[in-house]
């Protein structure tokens, strides 16, 4: 080790031992939680572009980075801290499910797809089983129905080497329902993801707890109401300015937001990761580094990573002088450690963090992954920026669902992720 990096080691352990004898009344951490549970707090719905929710994300974010006294970087006439971006969402603005005399609770109950079109009707429900081909070779007791399927195969299919999987789809299934003359699907799963899409399809699809599964001839009232429209949401970006070629440290802010009542509050994607930029923005304001730093919360990832594809086709620098960019995205456990991805494809950058977990001795679990289109800082590789994502593994398996919730964020190895980065960043040739 040279002894710039030896003195480097000295200097961040020291911060992080006095940050944590002296108890600070804000500490990093506590700040953190603070975040998670302001920013996946009902009032923010979600974070989605229905009610407000991502702007009143934006503006906390901002108003942070304010209060830390970091400076903006972004274009915003109003909110210099903002680049704003446009693009198509199809919002779901009601949705209404009663299965016989029960209404079924949206998030907990099912969800919808995310292309979903607005539909309002009674109708009657056909079970169709798995949906295999030979359940749905009746047109007759399809048309004018709501078909229910479990999504897969059955068993007597699943070890058939001959049989066609690709038969059983549920894409191919809903469309031979379609075809069919039915009105509707119902998909039987047992755990309910939603997702976002910028389209609006011609067919209504719900996804629904299988445990749920409705009898055939069951009565189904629906009452959905979507509409696709241009959403405007900015990414939040800040600077400490230095010299040198500057690096980039990304998460984003964004979430599913709502389907009709139901709420994605997105705590640990990526209100943690939000937290967490928000946490190495405080800390290396105080370390006042000598090279430049920018902090980009980014909107729409959820969406299909709008907001980082947005700053690296309208970059506000040039792209090729960026040292490296981190992302960071579902940080709210890592009892169990961290995964990299990219690390495979950015060596260098992946042997800092392992050897900077060494030798400040935080002995973490780190594995390593491919580049995959996950994450944020995906663009940037497309740009041929050196990036890597950092997640953390272990914690509560909820994910993309309504029970993503502030009060499942335990933090367990926050301060120590903060010293590894603190010391990867600073670090960085």
């Amino acid at each position: 080790m040279s002894v710039k990096g030896f003195l480097l080691n000295i200097v961040i352990l020291i911060f992080f031992l006095s940050s944590a004898v002296a108890q600070e009344t804000e500490n990093l951490r506590s700040k953190a939680f603070d975040d998670v549970k302001k920013l996946s707090s009902p009032a923010f719905r979600g974070r989605g572009y229905l009610e407000g929710g991502n702007l009143k994300a934006a503006e906390y974010i901002s108003d942070r980075f304010k209060k830390l006294g970091i400076q903006p970087y972004g274009t915003g006439a109003k909110n210099p801290y903002f680049q704003y971006l446009t693009f198509t969402q199809n919002l779901i603005e009601k949705c209404h499910i009663k299965l016989d005399k029960v209404v079924l609770r949206t998030g907990t109950d099912y969800i919808l797809q995310p292309s979903c079109p607005s539909v309002k009707g009674v109708f009657r429900i056909m079970d169709a089983g798995y949906g295999t081909e030979a359940e749905l070779n009746n047109s007759d007791s399809i048309k004018g129905k709501w078909v229910v399927f479990k999504t897969g195969l059955p068993d007597s299919l699943k070890d058939t080497k001959n049989a066609s999987k690709t038969a059983y789809t549920d894409k191919l299934k809903i469309e031979k329902i379609k075809a069919s003359g039915g009105k509707g699907v119902i998909i039987l799963k047992k755990k309910l993801t939603a997702v976002l899409s910028e389209k609006q399809g011609d067919f209504p699809v719900v996804e629904m707890i299988d445990s749920l599964r409705p009898k055939g001839g069951s009565s189904l009232e629906v009452a959905i109401v979507a509409k696709q429209a241009e959403v405007s949401t900015p990414n939040v970006l800040a600077c400490i300015p230095g010299t040198g070629r500057p690096i980039l440290i990304g998460a984003h802010f964004d979430h599913l937001g709502l389907q009709g009542k139901a709420v994605f509050y997105g705590a640990n994607d990526n209100a943690s990761g939000t937290a967490f930029l928000l946490a190495l923005a405080d800390t290396l304001q105080k370390i006042k580094p000598n090279r430049t730093i920018i902090f980009c919360a980014f909107t729409g990832e959820e969406a299909g990573l709008k907001g980082s594809e947005y700053f690296t086709e309208h970059p506000l620098l040039p792209l090729d002088s960026i040292a490296a960019m981190f992302n960071f995205d579902l940080m709210g456990n890592g009892d169990k450690g961290i995964t990299v991805v990219n690390a495979t494809e950015e060596p260098e950058l992946f042997s800092l963090i392992k050897a900077k977990n060494d030798s400040i001795k935080i002995g973490m679990f780190i594995g390593e992954r491919g580049n995959a289109p996950n994450s944020d800082h995906y663009p940037f590789t497309t740009k041929n920026v050196p990036a890597v994502f950092t997640y953390t593994l272990g914690g509560p398996p909820h994910y993309h669902d309504v029970q993503d919730s502030a009060d499942k964020i335990r933090f367990p190895v926050f301060n120590e992720l903060l010293a590894l980065f603190v010391s990867v960043i600073l670090s960085v040739n």
